[in-house]
């Protein structure tokens, strides 16, 4: 019996360092991936993606002789060209990260701007605020009209809530927020609150997002949650929260914590499509009579020949985030095995406006995938290699039968898993304990009191 456990211990080691190598050349990702796979395509659940697209703005990372818009951050003017240059690709949707805020003296292109938002699709404004814990007063400057309480009202409101509101991320001011004579009704969305509750790195591979945040009584999305909303056609009003546990609506179920905020795990990212704002500081639109001088020709083929050019259908349906992506931007650290919205495997932090578009992601997709920890890993193939340990002494067909028999049962305990509770567990290791054990039995018989 030694000479069958030896054999079976010295294929297992080498099968398992092999493993391991192969596994190191694909990021270590490989046989992960082939399981997952099988699972999804022998499961009845759909590998579904969300339909975020994020622009980034990035044009802070060039030199300045090389930067396509005339300032950075973007001035009114830019936003004006911006916007105009992608409304006429018939955006779903857009959401916009950065404050379109900015001193009177010191925009003197508003009224540009303000025309682009008057025939606009659909769309979500960020905003800025504040939470000090002295009186808030407003700023100087700050028309009256544009208090805590009147810029609130222009944001996403939340009323049906139950639990301690008190937990949820307060603010006692807007530092920043879109003027309400140059965007008219499009409602807003608080994306930061300085000095206060913002996204949060617990260092346990999530990210804390909140969803709401609190300015005195009255309860308002943030941009995520507005965002959503936004794009799948919500109405806050038909929405109710229960803090502690989840926020619910039509075909929505979003988990949360007593202070209103998403877990979003930085393991699960998903890899989505990302275009360079830069694309829209000149016209897209092949079919504008305009566009036929020989000079607007060679402009649409530049154009044309981006690589992001491809991706310019999607806005019809996704939801279009416009987020400041630049390097100074990427705050949020994921480690080096996580994706960012493109997938660039050398992504190893995140800026606000990507993690918002995750967060965007996860919550649309609903229930999400239970990934068991990475011990388990080791937990199942140590039971595996002590089954196998005491199986050896059996006969040669008792071993084969019973080898072939846990490997369908394990296979077919991960797939039953996956799809009944949405949970994942990895078996390859204990396969290759059981197949180990299956080759040992063929190459070694067995001692002359059991007969093979």
């Amino acid at each position: 019996m030694a000479p069958r456990i030896f054999t079976f211990l010295v294929i297992c080691a080498l099968a398992m360092l092999l493993a391991h190598r192969e596994d190191n050349r694909n990021n270590g990702n490989l046989f992960d991936d082939l399981h997952y796979g099988w699972l999804h395509a022998n499961s009845h659940l759909e590998h579904s993606t969300s339909k975020v697209l994020l622009i980034a703005l990035d044009d802070g990372d060039f030199p300045t002789a090389e930067r396509i818009f005339q300032s950075w951050p973007l001035s009114e003017l830019d936003y004006a060209l911006l916007l105009d240059n992608l409304f006429q690709n018939h955006p779903r949707a857009v959401a916009i990260e950065p404050a379109l805020a900015w001193p009177k003296d010191g925009a003197p292109f508003l009224d540009s701007l303000a025309t682009r938002f008057h025939n606009a699709p659909p769309m979500v404004l960020g905003s800025l605020a504040e939470f000090s814990e002295f009186s808030a007063e407003p700023v100087d400057g700050t028309p009256p009209e544009d208090t805590l309480q009147a810029t609130a009202e222009r944001h996403m409101r939340i009323t049906a809530i139950t639990g301690d509101r008190k937990r949820i991320p307060a603010m006692t001011q807007f530092l920043g927020a879109p003027a309400k004579a140059v965007t008219g009704a499009i409602p807003l969305a608080v994306t930061h609150i300085d000095l206060g509750d913002n996204v949060e790195t617990p260092g346990d591979g999530t990210l804390r997002v909140p969803l709401m945040a609190r300015a005195e009584d009255q309860v308002v999305a943030t941009f995520p949650l507005a965002a959503l909303l936004l794009h799948r056609g919500i109405t806050p009003d038909t929405i109710s929260v229960e803090l502690g546990r989840r926020i619910t609506g039509p075909e929505l179920s979003i988990p949360i914590d007593d202070a209103g905020r998403f877990t979003l795990d930085l393991s699960s990212l998903q890899s989505l499509p990302e275009i360079n704002a830069r694309l829209f500081a000149l016209s897209t639109s092949t079919t504008d009579p305009a566009n036929s001088g020989a000079t607007n020709e060679v402009i649409t083929g530049l154009i044309e020949s981006d690589a992001d050019y491809a991706k310019v259908k999607l806005l019809g349906t996704h939801l279009a985030v416009i987020g400041q992506n630049d390097r100074g931007a990427h705050r949020f650290a994921t480690g080096s095995s996580s994706i960012g919205s493109t997938g660039s495997e050398d992504d190893t932090s995140l800026s606000r406006a990507e993690v918002f578009c995750q967060t965007i992601a996860a919550l649309d997709l609903g229930q999400k995938l239970v990934k068991a920890p990475p011990w388990s890993d080791y937990a199942i193939a140590g039971t595996a290699l002590l089954l196998m340990l005491w199986l050896l002494r059996y006969p040669r067909t008792t071993v084969m039968k019973v080898t072939i028999l846990l490997a369908l049962l394990l296979a077919m305990a991960s797939l039953l898993a996956f799809q009944q509770w949405h949970f994942w567990f990895p078996i390859f290791t204990a396969l290759v304990v059981i197949a180990s054990a299956a080759l040992a039995t063929l190459l070694v018989p067995g001692h002359k009191g059991n007969v093979d």
